[in-house]
């Protein structure tokens, strides 16, 4: 069996994968180069919708500055004031060729991904907590513009559909916190997810999986994201999630990518200590084969660790 064939058995759910996958070994990630959810990497800089962002070397990503000014000052005023970037304007058969030159798509499965979900676009236009309070004071303003935002990321996927052709498409909507959902599951259901739910359907008509990012604390939200489409949760991170007993229930119904806990980040974690982390995931997952490790950090050489750890633990394990 194939890195590619095994990968694909996990994904199917269909009992017959050999071994954990591990992403660097059948799977290509891709930010597309025409997408601008965030400034050039590395630069501070404005969006496609005008927020203003500041890189961080440290994560490796972005920050918005409370300082600055946002494009949107007044939800029932959007029409006015928010901008949706012309997708058409865009050459996407060049950038598509760019990016992925000098790929094997024989033997990876191509991962797409994407940030700013419909609810962090709306948030990144008009605040954090203003939209939180916008979803008590002004519900038809927010649900109007989810709508806009939404069919917007519909027409974006499509775009990426027809140019990449991608196996896995990642969508990006943070639900949780630290320590727990940043909103309740009955606002969740009435406010969010019908506009998931909407996305995920369109990226499943093109004929690709669904994973769905949340960072935090978001295991109230598995059954719920299942059933809008997600074919994967990304990252489930340990320490925050109660992965056993998510394992446990939904386990046969949706795969789990990363589920490392974030102390793999801290440069002064031991190599023992992520070793150990790596084998506790492998070891969480193994009997149903329902994880992806994508075994990534932004502290130096702990990816190269961790990989070769999860590596070790496959090989230990499928020789018995």
């Amino acid at each position: 069996m194939t890195e590619r064939e095994n990968l694909l058995h996990v994904i199917n759910r269909t009992g017959k994968a050999q071994w954990i996958p591990i992403s660097e070994d059948c799977l290509i990630s891709i930010l597309p180069s025409p997408i601008r959810d965030r400034p050039v990497l590395g630069e501070d800089g404005f969006d496609w919708f005008g927020c203003y962002w500041i890189f961080d070397p440290r994560l490796n990503g972005y920050v918005q500055p409370p300082s600055h000014p946002l494009p949107l000052t007044e939800l029932s005023r959007w029409r006015d004031q928010v901008r949706f970037p012309d997708l058409e304007a865009i050459d996407w058969a060049e950038g598509a060729q760019r990016d992925l030159k000098g790929i094997d798509r024989g033997s990876n499965l191509l991962f797409i991904k994407t940030e700013s979900g419909a609810f962090e676009r709306l948030h990144q236009m008009y605040g954090f907590e203003n939209a939180f309070v916008a979803m008590y004071e002004e519900p038809d303003s927010f649900l109007s513009l989810m709508e806009a935002i939404s069919e917007f990321r519909i027409r974006l996927y499509n775009k990426i559909m027809d140019h990449y052709q991608p196996e896995i498409v990642l969508m990006m909507d943070d639900l949780g916190s630290s320590r727990g959902p940043l909103i309740s599951l009955e606002m969740y259901r009435k406010l969010i997810k019908p506009f998931d739910a909407r996305i995920a359907q369109a990226i499943h008509a093109r004929g690709a999986y669904v994973a769905y990012h949340s960072c935090g604390c978001m295991q109230d939200f598995i059954g719920d994201l299942i059933e809008m489409g997600a074919d994967m949760i990304h990252p489930f991170q340990g320490g925050i999630n109660k992965q056993e007993k998510a394992e446990s229930e939904y386990g046969d119904k949706v795969v789990f990518c990363n589920a490392l806990d974030n102390l793999v980040h801290l440069p002064e974690t031991s190599e023992q200590m992520l070793r150990a982390e790596m084998r506790r995931i492998m070891r969480l997952f193994w009997e149903k084969k329902n994880l992806i490790v994508m075994p990534n950090s932004y502290a130096p050489n702990h990816s190269k660790i961790l990989l070769d750890e999860a590596r070790e633990f496959n090989l230990s394990l499928m020789r018995g």
